[in-house]
């Protein structure tokens, strides 16, 4: 945790090995986010690349707010861009294509972990996409990076007195299609 602050500060001084360091602790969360929003592996590497492309250039004015609003901040790119995405699907068919059996057998192991849990994302994927794009990104926070309400509100600018309506709402809108992630909500502050 003290780490990452250091590298925080560091990148913003315009260090790029600390930036380099903030890429290897965040590339996998990132994928993975993107993954999950997109279902498509090369669209998910595509929307990480423009993710991290824009934090190098904007990292000098981030500015900090509280200790784990570097986060906040990344993951609000990153949904920016998968908005994009949606937006311009055409702009993410990228020319570069992934060599599968790379992906498939990467030494990276939460690579592995990422396409042997493609099913569940793919359940779950559409069954969010009856939900606006804002709540996706708010669920996708709350369950999978595990963020609290006030890291969400500082991402997303929205109030931290509606993040858990907004839960609540999504919630109920999946209720009967996402089965497998029940089990999630027993963990957080919705219980």
């Amino acid at each position: 945790e003290y780490m990452e602050e250091e590298y925080v500060d560091k990148a913003i001084a315009g260090d790029q090995h600390a930036l380099g360091a903030l890429y290897d602790l965040y590339f996998d969360r990132v994928l993975a986010y993107s993954y999950r929003r997109s279902i498509d592996k090369q669209i998910a590497y595509d929307i990480t690349a423009n993710t991290f492309l824009k934090v190098a250039n904007n990292i000098r004015k981030f500015k900090k707010a509280h200790n784990n609003s570097f986060a906040g901040w990344l993951f609000r790119i990153a949904n920016n861009e998968v908005v994009d995405y949606y937006r311009k699907p055409e702009k993410y068919s990228s020319s570069i294509l992934l060599d599968e059996e790379l992906v498939g057998e990467s030494d990276n192991p939460s690579d592995g972990e990422l396409l042997d849990t493609l099913e569940l994302y793919k359940q779950l994927h559409d069954a969010m996409l009856e939900l606006p794009l804002k709540e996706q990104h708010i669920v996708d926070l709350y369950y999978f990076e595990r963020m609290s309400y006030k890291e969400i509100a500082a991402s997303t600018g929205i109030k931290e007195v509606n993040i858990g309506v907004l839960l609540h709402r999504s919630l109920a809108k999946l209720k009967n299609k996402i089965e497998p992630f029940v089990e999630l909500t027993s963990q957080g502050e919705l219980s």
